[in-house]
């Protein structure tokens, strides 16, 4: 059978959540040769192979809605076929640390991203840690044991770190940590989870977790202790447990976070964010830990264990324990969330449940500035704040939702 080439304009959410490794894994399963890349904020695919094997391809694509089990953040909207001549072809790598990627035996490649000005940009969302990097971030022999910022091609930020489209690491608050040997390696390898995962890190070559408090002496503010990567952690968790108030510096800004069964400490939080009658988020380890206290039914537990990892709404058991009246101000109602990065699940695998409120003051929009929140903790507003080296380009707060039942 005679070969073809088509090129394919492909629309939709295609950027950051793996699209381009899967794309090359299964035009090497049909034995389809070409190339990949991002294009403004869509992909470019062109192909070469027998008109049956481009044919699979084209429909097994066509099947990805976001549910996909293979690639369940993938959103295809519509495969548009382009004549090859109007696109630019195979690009150079513009960053000598992300060249073009090949496939074994050359047939298939990843290349360098070009920008689009015509391309329809859809930013890509952020995506809560997968459970195979929440099973590492607690694999005592995984080398990523415990690193704050694990993720995959299939997890971690997107829309908070990018400064501009297409999505690559040169275009993320990522660009600044060059990659070490082995997270090179696995950069570079077909078939691995963290191939061409653009926020890809590891303990060695990724952003460092500090920790820092203050004290005042005398009318004088002066730095009581600072640490850095698992005693940051450490004191973190040893001030909250003390009844402290800390900040957060999570992936889309900073959260407020004490005790959740600590009245005083939740008092002193509320009266920081001038917050006086409306309910605090909580932060639980486990669905369990949730369902212990308040009402969960099925599509409650599919949005709490989803990508987004959003805050719902639920109705308070009468026998709740371990969450402080003080929580939920004047209703019955609990805001429960699930770890959504590893920042959060280190903290919630020692001290839980939180509250886990949005850092802000009277109504102001979420806090990302370091410097800011450092302001705040050597005026008093928390005992600690827990933040780290890379920059959130773009703030973005918790999404709510509540499930409403119909008669």
């Amino acid at each position: 059978m005679s070969k073809i080439t088509k090129t394919y304009r492909i629309h939709g959410l295609v950027q950051g959540v793996g699209f381009r490794p899967f794309v090359a894994e299964q035009a090497g399963f049909y034995g389809v040769g070409g190339y990949v890349k991002n294009a403004g904020g869509e992909v470019l695919l062109t192909v070469t192979g027998n008109e049956e094997a481009v044919d699979v391809l084209f429909h097994r694509l066509l099947k990805l809605d976001g549910t996909d089990p293979a690639l369940p953040g993938a959103a295809v909207t519509g495969i548009e076929e382009v004549d090859d001549a109007a696109v630019s072809g195979e690009e150079e790598a513009d960053d000598d640390d992300f060249p073009e990627t090949e496939l074994p035996g050359g047939a298939f490649r990843i290349v360098a991203s070009t920008d689009d000005e015509d391309a329809l940009r859809i930013l890509p969302p952020d995506i809560g840690t997968c459970k195979r990097c929440e099973s590492e971030l607690f694999d005592r022999m995984n080398r990523r044991y415990r690193h704050p910022f694990i993720s995959c091609v299939s997890c971690g930020p997107r829309f908070t770190i990018m400064d501009s489209v297409p999505y690559d690491r040169v275009h993320t608050a990522m660009q600044p940590f060059r990659l070490c040997t082995d997270c090179r390696t696995e950069y570079d390898a077909p078939g691995d989870v963290r191939h061409y995962a653009q926020t890809v890190c590891c303990k060695s070559c990724g952003p460092v977790l500090k920790a820092v408090s203050y004290r005042n002496i005398d009318g004088r503010i002066v730095e009581r202790q600072k640490s850095a990567s698992e005693v940051a952690v450490r004191d973190a968790i040893e001030v909250l447990k003390k009844g402290g108030v800390i900040a957060v510096k999570n992936v889309g800004g900073y959260h407020f976070c004490c005790m959740a069964d600590d009245g005083a400490a939740v008092e002193r939080l509320r009266k920081a964010k001038n917050r006086e009658e409306k309910p605090f988020a909580v932060m639980f380890s486990d669905v369990a830990a949730i369902e212990a206290v308040a009402e969960i039914g099925l599509e409650e537990e599919r949005l709490l264990t989803s990508p987004i990892r959003p805050i719902v709404l639920l109705a308070a058991k009468e026998d709740a324990k371990g969450i402080a009246p003080e929580v939920g101000g004047d209703s019955r109602r609990i805001g429960a969330m699930l770890p959504a990065d590893p920042i959060q699940m280190l903290l919630a695998k020692e001290a839980k449940p939180l509250v886990m409120t949005s850092g802000n003051l009277g109504g102001e929009p979420i806090l990302t500035d370091d410097k800011d929140v450092l302001a705040l903790a050597k005026e008093g507003a928390c005992d600690l704040v827990l933040y780290h080296d890379r920059t959130i380009v773009q703030g973005l707060d918790d999404s709510i939702y509540q499930v409403v039942k119909t008669p």
